[in-house]
């Protein structure tokens, strides 16, 4: 299966964003979103808008967040994660404050162009980050830079399915906001006395002025350091990476090539309150195995009652079943196999901490042969 086959099959399962026309050479359409994988691009189909605040989103999808916005599409948010995932990126790490430390955006980064034509004709390009101006509110906004580029990432699943982004309405964040697609990569307070930034009148066109937002890509983006997945652990003992069922079994294979790909990958962990006991820590172990070391747990609240009420329920029901016991033996834990799983693990660690006491072994050699050079000429007349 190719990367772009994979992809737009994971943004079906996710989103439901099939196709609406049949692809022309390497052009696809999702909705309104065109992406352009020979390109490399998103374009999104957007209108200036009016903001009465300093702003919070530089895009947000039509009916929501106008008033602290730049623009405003009837593009759906799932659309445009959708289109990334086809260029091949993963979702990133949103902003995250532990104690008094603070940890910007991080994963694929996008850089986003503006194009419009104004009322004699003219046409316009401009950077995204060339419409803001420095809100000059709170400690050191008074000269914030303007974002270059944005960071790819990604919203959330929220237990019953749904995109968090759709609900919410935000789409190209520039105050931080975890439920964006896109979110710019440094601190920027959602605090309506603080935010950074509001819109420059001179570089923006008139409100309801017809805009293509330009998603670009960097070269490396879709092998970011920092991605995120996620893994679901449903009522019934499922599971699902993505969205895409998985058996307990391939979750190491898997681990492996989104380690390999992504080295400071993290995975968050979400299991349905009457999920199985034990399936959390096995799965932990399978995914330390191939390489992940990051992880963040959640337990979803209650499903509704498992009971169909439909048949189309009735036969997703029975097609998962049937896919949990293809092959009865994967759902059984060999305890033989768990040990020997554990052991790989301690193995591992053990191999981690040799080279760590390597490199410090030569890090003191390196200093004592410093101090021992500095007492030597101290010592000369």
């Amino acid at each position: 299966m190719t990367m772009a086959v994979g992809a737009l099959l994971l943004a079906t399962r996710l989103f439901g964003a099939t196709p609406t026309s049949a692809p022309v050479g390497k052009i696809l359409r999702l909705g309104s979103v065109t992406v352009d994988r020979a390109g490399r691009t998103v374009t999104i189909p957007a209108r200036v808008v009016k903001p009465g605040y300093m702003l919070e989103f530089l895009l947000c999808h039509t009916g929501t967040k106008e008033y602290e916005s730049v623009l405003a599409t009837d593009a759906q948010p799932h659309e445009i994660h959708a289109a990334l995932l086809l260029l091949g990126l993963a979702p990133g790490l949103p902003a995250e404050t532990a104690g008094e430390t603070f940890s910007p955006p991080r994963g694929a980064t996008v850089a986003i162009e503006l194009h419009w034509t104004d009322k004699t004709g003219r046409k316009h390009t401009a950077s995204a980050g060339d419409w803001l101006a420095p809100s000059g509110k709170g400690k050191n906004n008074e000269n914030a830079s303007k974002p270059a580029r944005w960071v790819f990432v990604g919203s959330e699943l929220s237990p019953g399915g749904g995109y968090v982004a759709d609900q919410d309405g935000g789409i190209i964040a520039v105050a931080n906001v975890a439920a964006a697609v896109l979110d710019v990569p440094m601190a920027s307070t959602r605090s309506l006395q603080q935010r950074r930034y509001v819109l420059d009148p001179k570089a923006c066109p008139p409100p309801g002025t017809e805009v293509e937002i330009l998603l670009r890509p960097d070269k490396n983006a879709a092998g970011a350091d920092y991605a995120r997945a996620l893994l679901e652990i449903g009522p019934r003992g499922d599971i699902a990476v993505d969205g895409l069922p998985v058996v307990m079994d391939k979750l190491t294979a898997w681990a492996e090539a989104f380690s390999t790909r992504h080295k400071n990958g993290r995975v968050v962990i979400r299991s349905a309150a009457e999920a199985p006991a034990g399936l959390t820590p096995r799965a932990q172990t399978e995914l330390k195995l191939g390489g992940v070391y990051d992880f963040d747990y959640r337990v979803a609240p209650a499903f509704p009652p498992l009971l169909p009420r439909t048949d189309a329920q009735l036969n997703d029901v029975l097609r998962q079943w049937r896919e949990r016991f293809a092959q009865p033996e994967e759902q059984l834990d060999d305890p033989g196999q768990l040990a020997e799983d554990i052991l790989k693990q301690i193995e591992r660690r053990r191999e981690d901490l040799q080279r760590l006491d390597a490199l410090w072994t030569r890090y003191a050699e390196f200093l004592r042969a410093r101090q021992d050079a500095r007492e030597k000429t101290t010592r000369e007349p």
